[in-house]
């Protein structure tokens, strides 16, 4: 969050402790036993002249469909492999921290509804689990808020 790039509404507080963090980056070069290892999912948001002081990147790409249907598995363990499939479909595009995000959502929404009275218990009487409608719209609500990654990032900034 320090290392945004910098623009003339920057705080000088924080266009401070940049200049600081680049200066340190820079002792760590004349000492090779050190490694800096950083990582982001907001790369276009760095500032040029950290990215500049790293020798070398490795970029992971976003997870495809089974990826994700098996990110989705670890959160919504109640869900069936066809639910799965769907849900893997509602989120192309996302990361796996927008699928967590997106089923804690569902869940707490669903939470809310059971206890406002809006879902009845099951037959045991245990409050239902959720249904994988709303996992969909939870993934369609958090798709409104997410920047397009369909567009290459230079096109963004325009």
């Amino acid at each position: 969050s320090f290392a945004i790039s910098r623009d003339s509404e920057m705080h000088e507080a924080t266009r401070r402790i940049l200049s600081v963090i680049l200066r340190q980056i820079d002792g760590f070069e004349q000492d090779r036993r050190v490694v800096v290892i950083a990582a982001t999912n907001r790369k276009e948001d760095l500032d040029p002249a950290l990215i500049s002081r790293f020798d070398s990147m490795i970029c992971f790409g976003l997870p495809d469909q089974q990826s994700r249907a098996e990110i989705a598995a670890q959160y919504a363990k109640h869900l069936t492999k066809s639910e799965l499939v769907q849900f893997s479909l509602a989120t192309e595009e996302m990361a796996g921290r927008d699928i967590r995000d997106i089923c804690m959502q569902a869940e707490r929404h669903w939470a809310s509804k059971f206890i406002r009275g809006q879902i009845p218990k099951d037959e045991k009487g245990e409050p239902p689990l959720p249904p994988i409608d709303e996992y969909v719209a939870c993934a369609e609500q958090r798709r409104k808020s997410l920047p397009d990654r369909t567009r290459p990032a230079a096109s963004r900034s325009g």
